[in-house]
C-alpha cells in the first residue's frame, strides 16, 4: 500500500471524505466577503495618525476573509478539476458562467474606480493617498477574485433539495 492509499484510506476512516464533497454555499461567501471588505476599511481608516490596533484588527480580518474564500473556493462548488475526476459539462458551463461573471463584476467595478478617482478630489470625497492604501487595495482585488466565482457558481446552481444528504 503507497503513501498516498493510506492516506486516503485515513481520510476516509476518519470521516473527512464528506467533506471533499463539492456543495453550493449561498450565504457564508457573503460573510467572507464583508469581512475582506471590512479589513480594507480598518487598513485605510487611520489616516492621518497611526493606530497599531486598528492595523492589527484590519490584518487578522483580511487574513481570515481570504483563508475562508481559499477554502470557500476549495469545498464550494467544483470549479476546477481534480487529479482523478475532470469536470463535467455540468461543471465546465457552470465555471464558464462563474468565471465571466466574475471578470465582467471585478473589470465594471475597476472602471467604476477610475471614475470614482478621478472625480473624487471635485466632489471632496475620499480616495486612497498613500501607496499603502492602493497595496491593500490591490491585496482586496485579489481575495475578491478568489472568492467571487464560488460565490456566483453557488448562486447559479440550482437550490439543493430538502431530502439530499450531508
Amino acid at each position: 500500500m503507497t503513501l498516498f492509499e493510506r492516506i486516503d484510506l485515513f481520510c476516509r476512516r476518519a470521516v473527512l471524505d464528506p467533506l471533499n464533497r463539492p456543495r453550493v454555499l449561498r450565504w457564508p461567501p457573503f460573510l467572507a466577503l464583508a469581512a475582506i471588505v471590512g479589513s480594507y476599511i480598518l487598513l485605510v481608516s487611520a489616516e492621518g495618525h497611526f493606530a497599531p490596533w486598528r492595523l492589527a484588527q484590519g490584518i487578522a480580518l483580511y487574513v481570515g476573509g481570504s483563508v475562508a474564500a481559499a477554502l470557500m473556493r476549495q469545498m464550494g462548488p467544483r470549479l476546477s478539476p481534480t487529479q482523478g475526476r475532470p469536470l463535467d459539462e455540468r461543471e465546465l458551463t457552470i465555471q464558464a458562467r462563474a468565471s465571466a461573471w466574475s471578470g465582467r463584476t471585478l473589470s465594471v467595478s475597476a472602471m467604476v474606480g477610475c471614475f470614482y478617482m478621478a472625480y473624487a478630489d471635485w466632489f471632496h470625497l475620499w480616495r486612497p493617498s498613500t501607496p499603502l492604501d492602493w497595496v491593500f487595495l490591490g491585496f482586496i482585488l485579489q481575495s475578491c477574485s478568489l472568492l467571487l466565482p464560488t460565490l456566483i457558481a453557488s448562486w447559479i446552481q440550482p437550490r439543493p433539495s430538502a431530502d439530499d444528504e450531508d
